[in-house]
């Protein structure tokens, strides 16, 4: 019983010193002309997956991400809303399959108690500069 007790104790230090948390995001350089640029600055902090691996991003170094093509990419994020004695959470994702040399801008909405993660591709031909991206899918991609 008491090696039970020497495991738990050391898993609980390893956790509160951030062993257990994921990994930092290590972006390719923004001016690699065979990534693509993510335009964070309207979404809080997440996760990020690229090739099969689950990654943290920190929202308030990180405005623009550069990510790899040529694969599906997810992204997931974690919203909180606090109103008069109720909090309301919600964890919303996807994922999708950048085109190199493109950018893409990620949004939260939030509607009606629910919040969704919708990506836009900038540079579009209309008068908001934007359009929706193609197959994006739920963010079920890192196994």
């Amino acid at each position: 019983m008491n090696d039970v007790l020497k495991i738990a104790a050391m898993g609980a230090a390893l956790f509160s010193i951030g062993c257990a948390s994921l990994p930092p995001y290590q972006a390719p350089p923004i001016t690699d002309p065979g990534a693509a640029i993510l335009d964070l600055s309207r979404i809080p902090s997440g996760s990020i997956c690229t090739n099969g691996v689950l990654y943290a991003f920190n929202n308030s170094r990180e405005k623009e991400l550069a990510v790899p093509t040529g694969g599906r990419v997810g992204i997931s994020s974690y919203v909180m809303m606090a109103d008069y004695q109720v909090t309301y959470s919600c964890y919303p994702g996807l994922s999708f399959k950048p085109e190199a040399g493109k950018q893409y801008l990620l949004n939260v909405e939030i509607e009606d108690q629910k919040c969704r993660l919708e990506i836009y591709q900038k540079g579009a031909q209309n008068r908001t500069g934007l359009a929706l991206v193609p197959g994006v899918l739920p963010p079920q991609y890192c196994k």
